[in-house]
């Protein structure tokens, strides 16, 4: 029996044509979601935006003389974990308002629904269903480093079943393993039981992340 089998690695480029911002652009882009007035932000987002903000702006003078770019996500999230683990934060507010933002400017950035099928990702997902000549044993695994869900909305919307490869998840040996190892923003951490899950309706993964669980 012929075997045929890839392990296809996503990386940020891939997300860009489906309308999400690269690391440098992120927070201009939660800026122009937060000034524009006809944005889909509702209050208590815009209050969540201005408080990333206000962090941002309130350590930039202590940062100034150091090469760090403020205006990159990943250094910032550096900074809001720095600064709960050195005590400076009592809480871990500012590293939740933060996983909001991004939540939610991903949310409203990543195009995807009727029309816009031509998106890198629903191509890709297209591609891995072409029939192949030989028989596979095992379906392609896709490596993602990136934490929006534009791969996921792919797979939902061609009927095309997949997993993390997580336990908490019950799936046939026809889903393609999707193994994210960035975390993904419809994952959380139940705050209870302080156990490890994804939304089941990831389309929803506003709800999971800013009302069930912990930042994780």
């Amino acid at each position: 029996m012929a075997y045929d089998k890839s392990v296809f690695i996503l990386g940020a480029g891939a997300s860009v044509p489906a309308g999400a911002p690269v690391l440098n652009d992120f927070l201009k882009k939660a800026r122009e979601l937060l000034d524009n007035p006809n944005s889909l932000l509702d209050s208590d987002e815009r209050d969540v935006f201005r408080r990333v903000f206000e962090w941002r702006g309130k350590i930039y003078p202590a940062l100034r003389f150091l090469k760090l770019d403020l205006d990159n996500m990943e250094n910032l999230f550096c900074l809001v974990d720095m600064a709960y683990q050195l005590g400076l934060e009592k809480k871990r507010n500012a590293k939740i308002n933060l996983i909001k933002l991004v939540t939610r400017t991903l949310d409203l950035t990543i195009k995807f629904g009727p029309g816009e099928e031509h998106n890198t990702y629903s191509s890709f997902v297209g591609f891995l269903q072409k029939p192949k000549d030989i028989t596979r044993t095992e379906l392609n695994s896709i490596i993602s480093l990136n934490y929006d869900i534009g791969c996921e909305q792919a797979f939902s919307s061609r009927g095309v079943s997949f997993t993390y490869g997580d336990p908490w998840s019950e799936v046939d040996d026809s889903a393609y393993k999707l193994l994210k190892l960035h975390g993904s923003v419809n994952w959380g951490v139940c705050p209870k039981c302080n156990y490890k899950k994804a939304n089941a309706d990831f389309r929803d993964y506003t709800v999971l992340n800013a009302q069930s669980v912990k930042a994780y």
